[in-house]
């Protein structure tokens, strides 16, 4: 990342943090088991860096072939970790996209294009699943009713709704020191420090997760 974003102003924001900063906003949405809040202003900026750099590598005239190689190949990885981030976010979106309607803290979490989509999403889902009980009137009969419709009325009471598995164990690595706190389980006194790499339970450290103290690995 050095070496594509190297020549940026100076007084913008850095091109390298904002590379190294969507490492971490990609591992930390691949990794934990809830959708996180999306990263707007950096994905902007990501998105110019991208176009910029691109223009850059079309300047570049036929004696500097490896130079060019070079800053194709970082620009890649970096598109790659940008199209993965945005496509591990859709895909939350879709198994989770009833849990999402239920709330409008989770719904704050998404950008307005993943706003569209899930309520694109959920009609399609809400059209489809009626569709088959209509179908089924009779064999369906015995069924319960928070089977057989889907509104946003009796979401709440809905078996159909899939929620993110909180308490999944993932691998984290301590960022900077933190505050020691108690596990609510067993009363035991966590104390995280910077370089620490440990395997917890997500709901304990999903808050440091979301201020930058704990990144996912």
């Amino acid at each position: 990342a050095q070496q594509i974003f190297a020549g940026m102003d100076e007084a913008g924001p850095s091109g390298v943090d904002d590379a190294n900063e969507l490492r971490v906003a990609f591992l930390n949405e691949k990794f934990a088991p809830e959708l996180l809040p999306h990263c707007d202003e950096l994905i902007q900026r990501i998105m110019e860096l991208i176009e910029d750099q691109e223009g850059t590598i079309a300047e570049l005239d036929s004696r500097e072939e490896l130079q060019r190689q070079l800053y194709e190949m970082e620009l890649e990885r970096i598109k790659y970790q940008l199209r993965e981030y945005l496509r591990i976010r859709l895909k939350k979106i879709t198994k989770t996209a009833l849990y999402l309607k239920l709330s409008d803290e989770q719904q704050e979490r998404l950008s307005q294009n993943e706003r569209e989509f899930l309520e694109d999403y959920f009609s399609i889902y809400k059209n489809h699943v009626d569709k088959v009980w209509d179908g089924a009137s009779e064999a369906a009969e015995p069924l319960p009713g928070q089977i057989k419709c889907i509104d946003e009325e009796n979401l709440e009471s809905s078996p159909l709704v899939v929620k993110p598995k909180l308490e999944s164990h993932v691998f984290c690595q301590v960022v900077r020191d933190c505050e020691p706190f108690t596990l609510p389980d067993n009363d035991q006194v966590v104390e995280l420090r910077q370089g620490d790499i440990l395997l917890m339970q997500y709901e304990h450290i999903r808050g440091l997760v979301q201020d930058g103290s704990v990144r996912l690995t």
